[in-house]
């Protein structure tokens, strides 16, 4: 529960800052939170097994498949809430990485912890 939490702030975050930043991206901050909190549950208990299904794609690619697994989560997201408004290929390339970069962040920053 406590990781779900911690992931969905910095989910919020990162929505909120890109919602700023990016023209293609709109959404009221309260209705950010309840994204963030969606896309975080579908990170956890869906995005692995999307991540085996692409597996042969991430292969091929050499990895690529994975930004292509996190586009379908927020695009699932941004189904289910359609107050948030995504506009664009490249805006939806855009929050993905910025998700792969911060789950990357915090998965190495739990190694560390483990390490020492």
């Amino acid at each position: 529960m406590k990781k779900l939490i911690i992931r969905s702030a910095i989910y919020f975050l990162i929505l909120y800052i890109l919602s700023i930043l990016l023209r293609g991206f709109n959404a009221a901050p309260s209705i950010l939170i309840g994204g963030a909190v969606v896309l975080a549950l579908f990170n956890t208990l869906l995005r692995p097994l999307l991540n085996v299904l692409a597996l042969p794609v991430n292969i091929l690619t050499l990895g690529i498949g994975v930004i292509l697994v996190n586009m379908l989560t927020i695009l699932i997201t941004n189904g289910i809430f359609e107050k948030i408004s995504i506009t664009g290929f490249w805006t939806y390339v855009a929050i993905a990485i910025s998700i792969m970069i911060a789950d990357g962040l915090v998965r190495n920053r739990k190694m560390e912890k483990r390490l020492s």
